[in-house]
């Protein structure tokens, strides 16, 4: 297991993302309830917001990992040459090398709470996470 990225984090509308540097889309929320959003390029999680004082801690990993918490999603995008962006709205945490093409991601939230976002402040993201 490689650790390619760890932080805490206050996001400033509740939500961390990782896309595609080339094309980034952000999803756009249709309600405020739900826990994830999707496209071809992205993976936004819906999390704590900063209002009420909860940080959030962000771990990115290489495939095979067995990162804490338990699983929230899997789910796969398209990453071009640039590698991945991972933030929130309005900040970049870090940019991550990343191989172009399709990646699995495998999606962690901490345990012991539910899995609404008022109550994630735990997110990981396992890249190239293998389905078998």
């Amino acid at each position: 297991m490689q650790e390619l990225y760890r932080g805490t984090h206050w996001p400033p509308h509740a939500q961390v993302s990782l896309l595609d540097v080339e094309d980034p889309d952000y999803p756009l929320w249709p309600t405020g309830g739900m826990a994830a959003l999707l496209n071809p390029k992205a993976v936004v999680i819906a999390t704590a917001h900063p209002i009420d004082e909860k940080p959030v801690e962000v771990v990115v990993y290489s495939a095979p990992a067995q990162p804490d918490g338990v699983p929230l999603l899997a789910t796969a995008i398209e990453v071009g040459n640039k590698g991945l962006s991972l933030g929130d709205t309005e900040t970049e945490y870090m940019h991550i090398d990343w191989p172009s093409g399709r990646t699995q991601i495998l999606v962690y939230r901490n345990s012991g709470a539910s899995a609404l976002p008022v109550d994630i402040i735990y997110v990981a993201f396992v890249l190239d996470y293998d389905f078998i």
